[in-house]
């Protein structure tokens, strides 16, 4: 998952930034991940039940790294941050493109994978840190070891169908302790969709 600093990456291997979001639910956290086109980049961490105070927050952290695209879970709580960040967008408060993420809709490859969180998290989580295609060697040691806790987290079966399918959620979080929220807003910062416009490396 880490590629050694002295290795230097290209210029279109370093843009454009990009926030992944997964909002806190019943206590947890809201966790805001950057990538910087290959490279981890910071994490942004807060409770706020208030869906007005977290989208402020979110829109400090939009503007802090002056990302183009924020893709936001957009199950729950997300659904009216989402409208909520592209009102702010129209008003002129950041400028990125808000795409709403809603991972028990259907999988673009439905014969392979039950719904997109399955498929996330298998070609997001699992393929890209078989690829090395991720650098999280500019993190803490402390952040890097919680990621890949998390990403390695969660078990994979197969239904009836054959496809793959990745357990719910509070299943990962009673094995760990914790919800599996910095590794889900990490999959959302790399996951790609034609309304991105950005591409896998």
């Amino acid at each position: 998952c880490c590629r050694p600093r002295d290795v230097p990456w290209l210029p279109e291997q370093l843009g454009p930034v990009e926030l992944g979001i997964d909002m806190g639910a019943g206590g947890d956290e809201t966790v805001i991940r950057e990538r910087r086109g290959v490279v981890v980049g910071r994490e942004w961490r807060f409770r706020e039940r208030d869906s007005v105070k977290a989208t402020a927050r979110i829109v400090e952290a939009i503007n802090q790294s002056q990302a183009a695209v924020v893709k936001v879970d957009a199950i729950g709580i997300g659904w009216g941050v989402v409208g909520s960040l592209r009102e702010k967008q129209s008003q002129g408060l950041h400028r990125a493109q808000v795409v709403g993420v809603n991972v028990s809709e259907a999988s673009s490859n439905p014969a392979r994978f039950k719904n997109l969180r399955s498929q996330l998290w298998w070609e997001v989580g699992r393929q890209l840190s078989e690829d090395l295609a991720w650098d999280m060697s500019g993190l803490v040691e402390a952040d890097q070891e919680r990621l890949v806790s998390q990403l390695t987290a969660p078990k994979y079966s197969t239904d009836s169908a054959g496809r793959t399918v990745v357990e719910p959620k509070e299943e990962t979080k009673k094995r760990i302790g914790r919800s599996p929220d910095n590794a889900d807003a990490l999959l959302l910062a790399y996951f790609s969709t034609p309304r991105t416009r950005v591409r896998w490396l």
